[in-house]
């Protein structure tokens, strides 16, 4: 599915043991909830905006996500005309009602969160399929695990995902999915997520730091975390 961006039949490479499902964002009028952002309508189409949880969140992870989307907005703003053009002929070219700032934003705060030194000031210039790294989930003492089965390829890092279930049989859903871990895989190995007792979702995809395009998310599965220190 290139980097959620790209027409369906575009498939990420992405494997698990368990089912595979795929998301679009090509609806018109782009809303909901992307990590630490949100998608709202406007008079101008979709706009990008921090996502408001509570009391003001402080905590590293959520001022770094805050610092990307005021990096991203900076970006948007200081572009000259020429890249806007070709952002708005990319958005066209996704999808009727696609905007070319919702599409900028998206990919800009993607990448710098697979560690991009810069927001890419230009748009894609080819589908991105993901990477070959096979993916298995399993439990452990307060933990999950992530078996990685190869380093991921060069540009590319592997986001884990994890979304809390109340019983084993719960049904999941992709927009609950939370960023655990985002990482380069430096060879076949695990990566251990410290975890609360109790049934975990799991789930991955795969980020190319240059765009911020990125396949959709794969479930691995769903696993429990036992009592215990991870």
């Amino acid at each position: 599915m290139g980097d959620g961006w790209e027409k369906a039949e575009e498939e990420p490479r992405i494997k698990a043991r368990m089912a595979r499902t795929d998301v679009s964002f090509l609806a018109p009028g782009l809303r909901g909830k992307l990590g630490g952002v949100v998608f709202v309508r406007a008079d101008c189409g979709s706009v990008l905006r921090e996502r408001v949880v509570g009391r003001d969140p402080r905590s590293p992870a959520q001022q770094a996500q805050r610092d990307r989307v005021r990096r991203v907005g900076r970006a948007w703003r200081d572009l000259d005309p020429g890249r806007v053009a070709a952002w708005r002929d990319y958005a066209l070219g996704l999808g009727p009602g696609v905007q070319a700032h919702a599409v900028f934003s998206s990919l800009g705060v993607r990448a710098l969160l697979a560690g991009a030194p810069a927001v890419p000031l230009d748009p894609p210039g080819a589908p991105f399929l993901g990477d070959s790294v096979r993916l298995e989930a399993a439990g452990g003492p307060g933990r999950v695990e992530v078996a990685g089965s190869a380093a991921n390829g060069q540009g590319v890092v592997t986001e884990l995902l994890l979304q809390r279930l109340e019983s084993a049989n719960r049904r999941t859903y992709l927009s609950r999915y939370r960023s655990a871990r985002v990482l380069a895989l430096p060879g076949p190995g695990t990566v251990e997520l410290p975890a609360r007792p109790g049934w975990w979702a799991v789930g991955a995809r795969f980020l190319f730091a240059q765009t911020g395009q990125a396949t959709a998310i794969a479930e691995l599965g769903v696993v429990q975390a036992a009592p215990g220190s991870a």
